[in-house]
């Protein structure tokens, strides 16, 4: 599956059948193609125009949209527009709209609180969980967010806005550089199958700390440990003989 003259793909999430979604950052529009031998056509947004715009997908806006992800419940599309700093919601059906989900155009930040008047600083990953919750990856802030799409409210899990570094710990103890990923922790045993029913909310996530260059895990509760680092991060000068 190729992009083709709609753009280059930077993310790519499945829909609910067997259609996938696209983001075609430099292009500034979000992709659709029916299967995986199906060239992609603009789903939302305006080929090769940039900017910021509320409205019916095909006269909406977009600048630099990087990550998105796709709601089973109701087949709504997230996208983190990362140029403009906010996150926006694709309705779906053919007269589906773009909207604004949290975010201030324009308005870089950290602010939390109501989702209208928080801020993103050129937000990536998305990651959405069973309890309503739309995790972020703000790689301009250093931070894991958290957006909580029942009372549409925007709290910072992990990190300190502004602060990067490489610290485990929990909440704005710990620190990040320019985190980009982000994904839920699968369950892979029927041990962690019963503890993750028992107790939904304390599932964990993975991170992909790019700047670090680190995968990190993240708690609910904002404890975050470094699981592994890349191999150029663990070069030394001096080489072990």
């Amino acid at each position: 599956m190729s992009a083709g003259a709609s753009g280059a793909a930077s993310a790519v999430a499945q829909d609910r059948g067997s259609g996938f979604f696209l983001t075609a950052s430099q292009n500034h529009a979000i992709l659709f193609a029916a299967g995986v031998t199906e060239a992609p056509a603009v789903f939302a947004g305006i080929s090769g125009t940039a900017g910021y715009r509320d409205d019916l997908r095909p006269q909406a806006l977009f600048n630099n949209p990087s990550f998105l992800v796709v709601d089973e419940q109701d087949g709504s599309v997230y996208v983190s527009d990362s140029g403009n700093h906010v996150i926006r919601k694709i309705q779906p059906g053919t007269g589906g709209r773009v909207e604004t989900l949290a975010g201030v155009a324009g308005t870089p930040g950290a602010q939390d609180g109501a989702a209208a008047s928080a801020r993103f600083n050129n937000p990536q990953g998305l990651a959405l969980d069973d309890a309503r919750n739309l995790w972020v990856a703000d790689a301009g802030n250093h931070t894991i967010r958290k957006i909580n799409l029942n009372d549409r409210t925007v709290s910072t899990i992990a990190g300190l806005a502004g602060t990067p570094g490489t610290t485990d710990g929990t909440g704005a103890e710990a620190r990040f550089k320019s985190p980009a990923g982000i994904a839920i922790e699968p369950v892979v045993s029927a041990q962690q199958l019963d503890l993750f029913q028992q107790a939904a909310s304390n599932y964990r996530l993975i991170v992909a700390d790019t700047g670090n260059g680190r995968i990190r895990r993240v708690t609910t509760a904002g404890v975050v440990e470094t699981l592994a680092t890349t191999v150029s991060s663990a070069i030394t000068a001096d080489p072990p003989k």
